[in-house]
C-alpha cells in the first residue's frame, strides 16, 4: 500500500518523522510518500493540488496532517477542528480530488 502524507511542517518537522515511524511500526511493508508544507496558512492553501499529485503518482490513500494549536498562532484566538477541516475540504474540491 502507497500512502501520501502533507504536513504543516518543513521536511524535517517533527509531525513528519513521528507520523512516517508510526506508520511503518503499524505496517512495515507501507510505502509512503510525503509533502511538507511548512506552515498552516500554506496547508489549507494547497494540500488540494499536494493531494491530487500524490494521488496521481500512485498513493492508494492520502492523509493530512495539521497542528490544531500551532505554536505562531496568536495568543487569545481559539482554532476550530471544523473551520480548518472545511477550508481543508475546499482546497482539495478545488483541486479535484475525489474526498471519497
Amino acid at each position: 500500500m502507497k500512502v501520501g502524507m502533507i504536513f504543516e511542517c518543513g521536511p524535517d518537522g517533527a509531525d513528519r518523522k513521528v507520523c512516517e515511524y508510526l506508520a511503518r511500526r503499524l505496517l512495515p511493508d507501507i510505502e509512503i510518500a510525503s509533502v511538507t508544507l511548512d506552515n498552516k496558512p500554506k496547508l489549507v492553501a494547497d494540500c488540494g493540488l499536494a493531494a491530487a499529485r500524490l494521488l496521481r503518482e500512485g498513493c492508494d490513500r492520502v492523509v493530512i496532517v495539521w497542528d490544531l494549536y500551532p505554536p505562531w498562532r496568536k495568543k487569545g484566538l481559539r482554532p476550530c477542528r471544523r473551520d480548518d477541516r472545511q477550508a481543508i475540504l475546499s482546497s482539495l474540491t478545488k483541486a479535484g480530488v475525489k474526498l471519497s
